[in-house]
C-alpha cells in the first residue's frame, strides 16, 4: 500500500494506543492517526474528517466499540471499522462482525493487525468500486430510461429484453407488453422483404445499421422513425444483443414534405419571389426571379443587396417607402421596377412583407412581384390608339361641318396635335411637275416660319427626298420611321428640328384625289416605336377620310362653279332679250357676272 492512510483511533489507554501505532509502523504502513478517547471527540472527528479506517476499542468507560461501529455505519456506511479489545469472547466477536465490523483483533495478538488493516482497506476499496459501478449503472439505466429517444434492447434472436419509457410513450405498448416480443410487432407492411434482409445482413455481420423505417404503433398510427441498430458483443467477441435507438421523425418528415411542396410552388410560380435579411442582403430568388433578372440557376443571391436590382427611382421608392411601411404595417404594395445586369428594365406590381419573431423584431423580408411589362405595353397601346381615335373622331366631326379646303387642312393639323398629342402635324401639297412638296397647313412645334418655308421633295436622288414624305408620295402608300434619330441625315429640316426637340417616330400618309396623290399628312410622336399596325390602320383610315373630304370639297366647288356659270349665262340671255342698248347691255352683263357668278372682277373690252 503506497499511499498514506488516515486512521481514526478510538482508544482511552495511551499505552495501548502507542503499541498499536508502533505495530503499524513496524509493518511499514504509512499512516496518519487521529486518536480520540471518548464519545464526543470520536463523533466530532467522524463528522469533520475524511478517514480511510476506524480502529475502535471494544470497551471504554463511557462508550463501546459496538456503539462506535453503529455511529460509523450511520454516518459513513462504507468506512471500514476494526474492533480491538483486550478480552473479546466469541459471542462478542460475532456480534461485532454482524454489526458490520471489517475484523476484530485482540490486543494480545496485535501481530494480526497489519494484515487485518490491509485486508479491510482492500475490501473497502472493492466495495467502493462496486458501489460506484452500481451507481453508474443505475445512472446509465435512469438516463436510458429517461432518454427522449426510444431505446430497445433485443437478444440475438430478436426477442425484446428491455425498452425505455420513451418506447412506451411513443408506441403505446407498455414495457410488460413489449418485453418477450419481437420488433415485428411494429411492422407496418410498408417495406418489402429485401429491406429487412439488408438490415439483418448488416447487423448480423457486426456493422451498425442506420436508416428510416415506417412502423405501426398500437393505435394503428403509421410513423416514420430514424433508427440506428448497434450490435453488442459478449466476452468472446460474439454478438449477443442489439441496441436500437430511434426517434419518431414523422413531424419532421411532414415538415420537410411541406417545405418541399412550398419550395415546389415557389419555384413553379411565374411571379418573382425573393427573401432578404434585415440588412437588405438577398437570401433567396425563385426560378422566376432568376429568369426575370437574367441570372444563372447557380447564382448566389447573397452577393446582391435589395437596391441593386432596381433602377434608381424604384430603389428609392422601395428603400425609403416600401420597406419602412412593410416593417410598420406588415405589408406594402406598389408599382416598381427591376433592372437586369444588362440594363433591361421591367415594371412590376410588388408586395413587400415584413416577417417578425415573437419578440417583435424583424427576422427577414420577403417580396412577391409580378412582371407587368405586357400589361403596360397593352396600356400604352390602348393609350396610343385612344390618341389616334381622338384624332380620327375629331377630324370626322370636322369634315361634316367644314366645307372650306384650307380651313379643313388647318383644323385637321390642330386636332392631331391637341387631341392626338403629336408633336408636329403638317399637310403638304405635291407638285407632280417639279416634285416639290410644300407645306400648306401645320400645327405643333413652334416654328411656323421655318415649316412654311421648308419644302420637301419627292425626288429619290437627293437626301431630302429619301425621308418618309418622299417615299409615301413615290410609293403611294404610307411610310413610317419609328426611330428617326437612327437616320438623322435624311429628310427635310423639319425632321432635324423634330429630332432636336425629342421626337422619335414619324409617319407620312399620302392624300389622294381621284386616285392621284396630291399631298401628304405627316405626324411626329415623342415615343420610339409609336406607330404599330393598329395605329397605322387607323391613320390610313384617317388619311382616306381627309382625302374623301378634300375630294368632296373639290367636287362641290366644281359644281358650284358650274352652277354660277349657268346662272350668269341664263341672266345674260334674259338681259339680251330685254335690253336693246349696247352700253346698257354690257354694264348689265358685268353686274350679272359679279353678283350671280360671284366673280371678284369682270370687265369687257372692245376692239
Amino acid at each position: 500500500m503506497n499511499r498514506s492512510i488516515r486512521v481514526l483511533h478510538l482508544e482511552d489507554d495511551p499505552h495501548d494506543a502507542e503499541l498499536i501505532q508502533r505495530k503499524l509502523k513496524v509493518e511499514g504502513l504509512s499512516f496518519e492517526i487521529v486518536r480520540v478517547d471518548r464519545k464526543e471527540t470520536f463523533e466530532s472527528a467522524l463528522e469533520r474528517g475524511a478517514f480511510d479506517l476506524v480502529l475502535a476499542d471494544y470497551s471504554l468507560p463511557d462508550y463501546d466499540g459496538i456503539s462506535a461501529l453503529s455511529r460509523v455505519r450511520e454516518k459513513q456506511p462504507y468506512l471500514p471499522v476494526i474492533v480491538i479489545s483486550g478480552t473479546l469472547g466469541e459471542e462478542e466477536a460475532v456480534e461485532c462482525l454482524k454489526a458490520g465490523a471489517a475484523d476484530y483483533v485482540l490486543k494480545n495478538n496485535l501481530v494480526r493487525l497489519p494484515a487485518a488493516v490491509e485486508r479491510a482497506l482492500r475490501d473497502a476499496l472493492n466495495v467502493a468500486e462496486r458501489k460506484r459501478a452500481e451507481a453508474w449503472l443505475r445512472l446509465q439505466g435512469a438516463a436510458l430510461d429517461a432518454a427522449a429517444n426510444t431505446i430497445v434492447i433485443t437478444r440475438l434472436d430478436g426477442t425484446i429484453r428491455w425498452v425505455n419509457q420513451a418506447f412506451s410513450m411513443l408506441t403505446g405498448y407498455s414495457a410488460e407488453e413489449a418485453i418477450g416480443q419481437n420488433p415485428r410487432m411494429l411492422k407496418s407492411g410498408r417495406h418489402g422483404a429485401e429491406f429487412y434482409r439488408r438490415m439483418y445482413d448488416t447487423i448480423l455481420g457486426g456493422a451498425v445499421w442506420q436508416g428510416e423505417i415506417v412502423n405501426r404503433y398500437k393505435d394503428g398510427r403509421l410513423a416514420t422513425e430514424e433508427m440506428t441498430i448497434t450490435p453488442v458483443r459478449g466476452g468472446g467477441g460474439k454478438i449477443t444483443d442489439f441496441i436500437a435507438i430511434k426517434q419518431d421523425v414523422s413531424a419532421r418528415k411532414e415538415a420537410e414534405r411541406h417545405r418541399a411542396r412550398l419550395s415546389a410552388i415557389l419555384e413553379a410560380s411565374p411571379d418573382f419571389v425573393a427573401t432578404a435579411d434585415p440588412d437588405g442582403k438577398v437570401l433567396y430568388y425563385n426560378s422566376a426571379a432568376r429568369r426575370l433578372l437574367e441570372l444563372p440557376d447557380d447564382f448566389d443571391p447573397s452577393q446582391i443587396k435589395i437596391g441593386e436590382t432596381h433602377p434608381p427611382w424604384a430603389a428609392e421608392l422601395v428603400l425609403k417607402s416600401g420597406i419602412p411601411a412593410a416593417i410598420r404595417d406588415g405589408v406594402w404594395r406598389g408599382e416598381t421596377a427591376f433592372i437586369t445586369p444588362s440594363g433591361r428594365e421591367f415594371p412590376v406590381t410588388q408586395v413587400i412583407l415584413a416577417h417578425k419573431g415573437p419578440d417583435g423584431r424583424l427576422e427577414f423580408l420577403s417580396t412577391i412581384a409580378r412582371d407587368i411589362s405586357e400589361l403596360k405595353d397593352k396600356e400604352l397601346r390602348i393609350s396610343r390608339l385612344n390618341r389616334v381615335y381622338a384624332v380620327l373622331s375629331g377630324i370626322n366631326t370636322l369634315i361634316v361641318r367644314v366645307h372650306d379646303r384650307q380651313e379643313l387642312m388647318n383644323e385637321a393639323c390642330r386636332i392631331a396635335v391637341e387631341h392626338g398629342h403629336f408633336g408636329l402635324a403638317w399637310i403638304s401639297e405635291f407638285d407632280p411637275v417639279t416634285l416639290d412638296v410644300t407645306p400648306i397647313a401645320w400645327a405643333g412645334i413652334d416654328a411656323s416660319e421655318q415649316i412654311a418655308s421648308s419644302k420637301s421633295t419627292a425626288r429619290a436622288d437627293v437626301p431630302r427626298g429619301q425621308g418618309v414624305v418622299g417615299r409615301a408620295i413615290r410609293e403611294k402608300k404610307l411610310a413610317v420611321c419609328n426611330d428617326i434619330a437612327a437616320e438623322p441625315d435624311v429628310g427635310s429640316s423639319k425632321r432635324k428640328e423634330a429630332i432636336r426637340r425629342g421626337y422619335r417616330s414619324l409617319v407620312a400618309l399620302p392624300l389622294h384625289v381621284e386616285g392621284i396623290v396630291w399631298g401628304t399628312l405627316t405626324l411626329y410622336a415623342r415615343e420610339v416605336n409609336f406607330f404599330d399596325q393598329q395605329e397605322l390602320k387607323l391613320l390610313e383610315e384617317l388619311a382616306g377620310d381627309i382625302s374623301f373630304a378634300v375630294e368632296t370639297i373639290a367636287r362641290q366647288q366644281k359644281l358650284e362653279k358650274l352652277s354660277r356659270i349657268r346662272a350668269v349665262s341664263s341672266e345674260i340671255n334674259t338681259a339680251i332679250v330685254r335690253i336693246r342698248d349696247r352700253e346698257a347691255l354690257l354694264r348689265e352683263t358685268c353686274r350679272i357676272a359679279i353678283e350671280a357668278g360671284k366673280f371678284e372682277m369682270v370687265w369687257i373690252g372692245a376692239l
